[in-house]
């Protein structure tokens, strides 16, 4: 009896022991699965990191690029404003005369013209070179050797033009000839040569007498290039200030304005009407005194 029990219990544990060796096979699988699952994901979220950071850095470079290009572009814009306005406010050339007209005229009628004029001024064709288009309105007389003999020189030319009672003298010169008869010579208007920036105060300046003299018809106005100053008499009234192309504008002198009587509202008003350039024209206000 013993025996049998014995044999049974045996047999017994065996069967227990071959299940639970199968049960935990089964579940050691599917331990094993599902931990190869999770390594299949944590790879896939390390790869997919990894790209994103990769993105990031070319993000990065691409970023850093833009930015020192645009830095580039801020650094030449810069040095090109400062160039612009060194050409704007550059000396001008001593030895250089500028002859301009209203209408285009032959480069072969003005070198005509200009030696008739330089010839009755003593200056022989050696010393001095016309330069411009074969038509157009703008040339320039050059005049060559040592720099202050070649200044003395233009300077001089331009002084000839001046007569003994102190009018200056005016030069024409022919217009292609399929223009009318009446209309076959234009003034030219010869000067030294001077900056842009001073091209730009004389021509505001000009617009400015213009102005004055519309309010005040009675009094002479004039313009002194030297300390650019628009004067009546001995007295100063307005300089034209152009510290740019784009930003110009004229300074009043206000006692000067009271004492000539002068309503400094109607000359703006009028001066407003003849400006050209919007930034120009909002600039002319300004007060100025001493």
């Amino acid at each position: 009896m013993d025996d049998l029990f014995g044999g049974f219990k045996s047999g017994l544990l065996e069967d227990v022991s071959a299940n639970t060796k199968k049960l935990l096979t089964k579940y050691d699988e599917k331990i094993q699965t599902r931990l190869g699952n999770i390594e299949g994901t944590v790879q896939g979220l390390a790869e997919g990191q990894e790209k994103i950071i990769a993105a990031q850095n070319i993000l990065k470079e691409e970023v850093q690029a833009l930015t020192k290009a645009f830095g580039l572009v801020e650094s030449n814009t810069s040095v090109q404003d400062a160039l612009d306005m060194d050409d704007y406010v550059q000396a001008p050339q001593r030895h250089k005369i500028r002859m301009g007209t209203a209408e285009p005229v032959a480069k072969a009628q003005m070198l005509k013209t200009a030696t008739e004029w330089l010839s009755s001024a003593g200056f022989t064709a050696g010393e001095w070179t016309l330069v411009g288009p074969n038509l157009g309105n703008s040339f320039s007389i050059l005049f060559g050797g040592e720099a202050t003999a070649a200044g003395r020189k233009a300077r001089n030319a331009n002084r000839s033009l001046q007569m003994e009672d102190g009018i200056w003298r005016e030069i024409t010169v022919e217009t292609p000839a399929s223009k009318p008869e009446a209309e076959k010579t234009t003034k030219i208007f010869i000067s030294p040569d001077q900056s842009p920036q001073a091209d730009d105060q004389y021509k505001l300046a000009r617009k400015t007498i213009q102005a004055l003299k519309e309010v005040c018809p009675d009094r002479v106005f004039r313009y002194v290039r030297r300390t650019a100053m628009v004067k009546t008499g001995s007295l100063d009234i307005a300089c034209p200030v152009c510290d740019s192309r784009e930003t110009q504008g004229v300074k009043w002198h206000l006692p000067n304005l009271a004492e000539c009587g002068i309503d400094k509202s109607l000359v703006l008003a009028k001066l407003d009407i003849l400006r050209t350039t919007p930034s120009a024209s909002s600039a002319s206000g300004s007060q100025w005194s001493f």
